[in-house]
């Protein structure tokens, strides 16, 4: 930027830089997945540097009040949910910093459900699948586009999918 003072007779000018530091991309995985009450689970920082040097500072929120300041933290959930773990990432270089979310949802071990075998059918067939050993079922398709809460479920599928159930 320039500045320019004028007196009404003789003006000077002068200049200031702003430098503009690019901040740091946060990154994250984690695993096992899908995640279970009572089991480690090993996050892994993946982020990009934004300054000159990828030195970091390390900020871990895994949603249930417990945080974590290390690059490969682990961490147990005690009880079952839908967790929002945030990792808040520092270039302690520049000082720009940058945050990312993911959704973990931690399954219950103590129920047991039984589930139709894996089965093999030509495109479009009708098939049936089946679960027990639960009460409030929600089913999933991998790809996405089934959704259901019955323990019995009458498909069609046209491609090879996951069918993914709990309780």
């Amino acid at each position: 930027y320039i500045v320019t003072v004028y007196d009404g007779i003789c003006s000077k000018n002068d200049f200031i830089i702003v430098d503009v530091l690019d901040a740091p991309v946060a990154n994250f995985s984690f695993s096992p997945n899908p995640v279970f009450v009572g089991q480690p689970i090993s996050f892994t920082d993946s982020s990009t540097t934004g300054c000159f040097f990828p030195v970091f500072g390390y900020t871990w929120d895994f949603g249930d009040s417990i945080y974590d300041a290390g690059a490969k933290p682990s961490h147990t959930y005690s009880c079952p949910g839908t967790y929002i773990v945030n990792l808040n990432v520092t270039d302690l270089f520049c000082g720009c910093d940058n945050t990312t979310i993911q959704v973990i949802s931690v399954l219950d071990t103590s129920i047991t459900l039984n589930v139709s075998n894996d089965t093999t059918i030509c495109a479009s067939q009708p098939v049936t699948l089946l679960v027990t050993g639960g009460s409030g079922y929600s089913w999933v398709s991998d790809p996405p586009g089934f959704t259901s809460t019955d323990s019995v479920i009458n498909i069609s599928p046209s491609q090879t999918t996951s069918y993914i159930v709990s309780s």
